[in-house]
């Protein structure tokens, strides 16, 4: 992953997608660029959507959306979660090509070119921004870590999943990690 220092606005981004074929966010104007995900990446995005809309959507609490899908929490702060859950409560969010303000969770899947933005600065904001809970998927260590309770830009609550995957915020959502980190076509 890079990232281009210029403070870029939403605008920017539009621009700049119609010229590029990558994963384009912003985060507070600069620009991050991420490859396309892998097979691998796309198969867990997959089985967690498929885990958790029962408890959402077939439940009717709400929505559950894959990326590409950007979230819109400031002019210079646009990002595409992997896995985004957002509750009937907050169905205004949603507009025709974006979702504004914070979703009740976002889910990151690391990859090798993600790791450390979506340890730090994609963690700080969505903090920031306080997404109620976000939880970042590891392939290689074959773990969940949860975070909740945003205050003052920082999750107050972390904890480690290995077996079971449990939402702090939405304990109807639950997650088996040996299903979601099963063997995948060509791995």
């Amino acid at each position: 992953m890079s990232i281009l220092a210029h403070h870029l606005t939403y605008d920017h981004l539009q621009q700049l997608r119609e010229a590029r074929d990558e994963l384009l966010e912003l985060i507070d104007g600069e620009l991050l660029v991420t490859p396309s995900p892998s097979p691998r990446h796309q198969f867990l995005s997959q089985r967690l959507y498929d885990q958790i809309k029962p408890a959402i959507i077939n439940a009717e609490l709400g929505w559950v959306l894959l990326a590409p899908l950007d979230v819109f929490f400031a002019d210079g702060t646009i990002l595409q979660p992997d896995v985004i859950v957002i509750l009937s409560e907050r169905e205004d969010q949603i507009g025709e090509a974006t979702s504004e303000g914070p979703p009740n969770l976002v889910m990151e899947i690391l990859s090798l070119s993600t790791s450390t933005s979506d340890h730090g600065r994609k963690r700080d904001n969505y903090a920031r921004y306080a997404v109620p809970e976000y939880w970042i998927i590891d392939p290689f260590a074959q773990s969940v870590t949860i975070l909740s309770g945003p205050d003052e830009g920082r999750y107050r609550n972390e904890r480690h999943a290995r077996l079971t995957a449990t939402s702090d915020t939405l304990p109807q959502i639950s997650v088996d990690l040996e299903l979601l980190f099963a063997p995948t076509p060509g791995r």
